[in-house]
């Protein structure tokens, strides 16, 4: 939020935020019911085609997690082979999975 309303002080307007979720959110831009998108957007080729993105103001990594107990049982991607991985519906994680990672069970949130 302290970086939209410094952006939107910058530009010299009001920001009206608006908590959207993650799979409405680029369908929200494009039907103009809202004008900019503030969240962490993996920046690709298809999305360079329809967007115009900022310069990056923050990094991310992929990280998974377990239940204690389970340390080390999960070491590489092909570890998740007939595992259930839970992930956002519409991201990048989830293309990456269903493309990269035979036998994983994706389940959308």
């Amino acid at each position: 939020m302290e970086f939209a309303n410094e952006l939107a002080k910058h530009l010299g307007v009001k920001a009206d935020l608006k908590p959207t979720k993650w799979d409405g959110m680029l369908a929200s831009l494009d039907s103009k019911r809202i004008d900019v998108v503030i969240n962490q957007v993996t920046i690709s080729d298809e999305r360079k085609k329809k967007y115009d993105f900022s310069t990056p103001y923050t990094v991310s990594g992929v990280q998974a997690l377990v239940k204690k107990g389970n340390e080390g049982v999960i070491k590489t991607a092909a570890d998740l082979k007939g595992k259930k991985v839970g992930v956002g519906l519409g991201t990048n994680y989830e293309e990456w999975l269903r493309q990269n990672v035979q036998g994983v069970d994706v389940r959308t949130y």
